[in-house]
């Protein structure tokens, strides 16, 4: 299986809103904006849209240059990790938020057209 960009954007999206994953993120980045960081999943070029708003592409995530692993407050920069396709329409996928060490590793599955969370795993590095 091969994914379209607009289907490997929607499979990003439908990570990003998860509702327990929000639940995470309104703790711990109130009030602030999401950013991605690009990589060989995600292009500089992509409209990924998270809460209604287009997120900021970015080429570097700034926490990387702080001293501290957890900076304070923390920085509101994802990565999508890992990207993999499975068998039987589903895909892997990721997600590193290096700012409170959050991770969130999902299966999604495409079904009547639409991608769905199939399996959640949420963690900390």
């Amino acid at each position: 299986m091969n994914l379209s960009k607009k289907d490997t954007i929607a499979v990003i999206e439908t990570a990003l809103a998860d509702s327990t994953l929000n639940s995470i993120f309104l703790e711990s980045f109130s009030g602030k904006n999401l950013k991605i960081v690009s990589n060989e999943f995600v292009l500089p070029d992509y409209k990924i849209a998270f809460k209604g708003k287009q997120i900021p592409i970015v080429s570097y995530d700034s926490t990387l240059h702080n001293p501290t692993f957890y900076p304070i407050p923390a920085r509101f920069y994802g990565e999508v990790f890992q990207f993999k396709l499975l068998p039987d329409q589903q895909v892997a996928i990721y997600l590193l938020f290096r700012g409170t060490g959050l991770t969130a590793d999902y299966t999604v599955r495409k079904s009547n057209g639409k991608w769905q969370i199939t399996k959640r795993v949420l963690g900390k590095i």
